[in-house]
C-alpha cells in the first residue's frame, strides 16, 4: 500500500519535474514573440507614408499626456516638396502649422506646443496607423482617420 502511493508519487514527482519546464520554456517564447511582433514597424517606405497621410478628410490625434488628454485635428498637406500639418485644437481654439518629416516606417513632428514626436506606423491596427512607441518623456500621440 505504502510502496503504491509512493510510487505514485515519484512519478508525479517526475512528471512536474519534466513539465514544468517546458510550460516555463514556451511560455517566454509566446512572450518573447509577442512583445517583437509589438515593437515591430513597417518600412513601407515614404512614398506609400506620405499618400497614407495625404487623405483630404484629415486625422484625429489623441495626445495622452501626465497631466491631461487632448484631440487635435491634423491635416497633412504637400507645400512644394514639403509636408506640412495644419494642427487645430478646436477646445482651445489654438492652431499652428509645423513642418512634418517622412520616412519609410513613420514621420517626424511636433505639436503647437510639444516637443518633438516620431510616430510609427503599424498596419495592423485600423484604428491607430500611427503612433509613438510610448518613449516621449511628456506625452505619446496615438492618430486616426477622420471621417466626414
Amino acid at each position: 500500500m505504502i510502496k503504491g502511493r509512493l510510487t505514485k508519487l515519484f512519478v508525479i514527482f517526475v512528471g512536474i519535474i519534466f513539465y514544468l519546464p517546458s510550460i516555463v520554456i514556451f511560455s517566454s517564447m509566446y512572450t518573447i514573440s509577442n512583445s517583437y511582433a509589438q515593437e515591430k514597424t513597417v518600412a513601407i517606405g515614404a512614398d506609400k507614408i506620405k499618400a497614407i497621410l495625404l487623405r483630404p478628410e484629415g486625422w484625429i490625434g489623441e495626445w495622452h499626456c501626465a497631466s491631461d488628454d487632448v484631440l487635435v485635428n491634423l491635416v497633412f498637406e504637400e507645400r512644394g516638396k514639403k509636408i506640412v500639418v495644419k494642427i487645430h485644437n478646436p477646445y482651445d481654439d489654438i492652431s499652428c502649422k509645423r513642418k512634418v518629416k517622412i520616412n519609410s516606417d513613420g514621420f517626424r513632428m511636433s505639436g503647437c506646443y510639444a516637443g518633438i514626436v516620431d510616430l510609427f506606423y503599424d498596419p495592423n491596427d485600423n484604428m491607430y496607423p500611427f503612433k509613438t512607441k510610448g518613449d516621449n518623456l511628456e506625452c505619446d500621440l496615438k492618430v486616426k482617420a477622420k471621417w466626414l
